[in-house]
């Protein structure tokens, strides 16, 4: 079983659809497009998908994706841990993210690992989520 040990229990590895996160960040945009939340989320997701398509291509190295990794991962804990929001949709959505924090770049971490978790393609396409990332 893939995954990591701690302790004495082996956990599999998770990975939090980015898919849906994306989604709920176009949704609290359109609904509250003057908040800075959900666009600074949603470039942050973007930069962590567009660093692994640039891993798999050969245009970053091991140790690119590790620095960038850990950039992408300070960045959310970050905003994440910034003043909190007075709108309600935005603190949600920061309770759910910190909930998901270690699963949301694991496919950072474990190449094998796709960003969605949708087996029928249909968070790629609802999302324009290059379609390799399904789960076969």
């Amino acid at each position: 079983m893939a995954g990591r040990r701690t302790g004495n229990f082996v956990h599999a590895a998770h990975q939090t659809c980015l898919a849906h996160l994306l989604r709920r960040c176009r949704t609290m945009m359109l609904d509250h497009p003057q908040h800075p939340f959900a666009p600074q989320v949603q470039a942050l997701l973007q930069a962590a998908l567009a660093t692994r398509d640039r891993y798999r291509d050969g245009d970053v190295s091991e140790h690119g994706l590790a620095v960038a990794r850990g950039l992408y991962v300070n960045r959310l804990g970050d905003l994440l841990t910034g003043r909190p929001s007075r709108l309600a949709d935005a603190r949600r959505f920061a309770a759910h993210l910190t909930t998901e924090f270690d699963a949301v770049f694991s496919f950072l971490f474990d190449p094998t690992l796709d960003a969605t978790n949708c087996p029928d393609g249909t968070c790629s396409r609802r999302t324009g989520l290059p379609l390799h990332d399904r789960k076969h």
